[in-house]
């Protein structure tokens, strides 16, 4: 079966919709963490990056929203693949590692949040650009080994694993997808269902950084600072520091269960 498949690796935020069909949508927020981060999609042959496509000459330009739209797809509405409901175990090795709910939930009941927008006010102007999608199954494409959470300024408790990459996968008739901005006519990108290709839609650093928690950025969604704030780190042990290179766990999506608005 013909299938785009698109994963999203670093810092955004998902936030799914209703349309007036009845329909589920998702909105991806862009998080604007310029300069150390880099918005960019890259392109894979046969599990080799071919291409690379910045984003930035498209950032900060009209329209806010960016749309990707499918041709001839076999699915209408988004699905998140899971095999149960409510909060996932994040100890529990039972649990599928493509489950969705591996992501971090900003608004669940592991935060002392609740709805972001109606407690401290959602600041809107971090978000430059929202990625909106129609079609397509959302999937953890890669779990992480547990990490820790600390409290800023406060203790470190073993959090558990999360997704470090979300999957989309949209089954279509042999079409393509593009992503559509102020100009129909001249998309922003182009995505083949051809079996050898796959993409990524990357908001993180280069891959030569250094390691490090990002977690902290996304405080910059809040109007109102929260009293409490964490981060994430790897667990202590005798293997040492990290690698080069931005752990993918550490560089996270989010995901808003409670908002009840648009992204734009």
């Amino acid at each position: 079966m013909p299938t785009i498949r698109i994963v999203f690796r670093g810092l955004m935020v998902f936030n799914k919709q209703t349309d007036r069909a009845g329909k589920d949508y998702f909105e991806i927020g862009i998080l604007d963490a310029r300069p150390s981060h880099v918005p960019r999609i890259m392109t894979f042959f046969q599990g080799i990056r071919k291409d690379t496509r910045l984003l930035e000459p498209d950032m900060n330009k009209p329209p806010k929203l960016w749309e990707l739209q499918v041709e001839q797809p076999l699915q209408n509405g988004i699905s998140t693949r899971q095999a149960g409901s409510g909060v996932i175990d994040r100890h529990d090795a039972s649990v599928p590692p493509d489950d969705f709910r591996w992501i971090i939930d900003l608004e669940d009941s592991e935060f002392p949040y609740g709805n972001i927008d109606q407690h401290f006010h959602l600041n809107r102007m971090m978000l430059p650009h929202v990625l909106r999608i129609n079609n397509g199954e959302f999937f953890t494409r890669l779990k992480s080994d547990p990490l820790f959470r600390h409290q800023v300024n406060g203790t470190s408790t073993d959090f558990g694993a999360v997704a470090g990459v979300i999957g989309c996968d949209i089954n279509v008739n042999g079409g393509k997808a593009k992503l559509v901005g102020a100009d129909p006519a001249n998309p922003i990108f182009e995505f083949d269902s051809d079996a050898n290709l796959s993409y990524e839609f990357s908001n993180s650093p280069p891959d030569t950084a250094q390691p490090g928690d990002h977690f902290g950025h996304y405080y910059h969604l809040f109007k109102t600072q929260p009293p409490v704030k964490f981060g994430f780190e790897n667990p202590p042990g005798p293997a040492g520091p990290a690698g080069p290179g931005p752990n993918p766990a550490l560089c996270g999506k989010i995901y808003l269960s409670q908002f009840d608005g648009t992204l734009t």
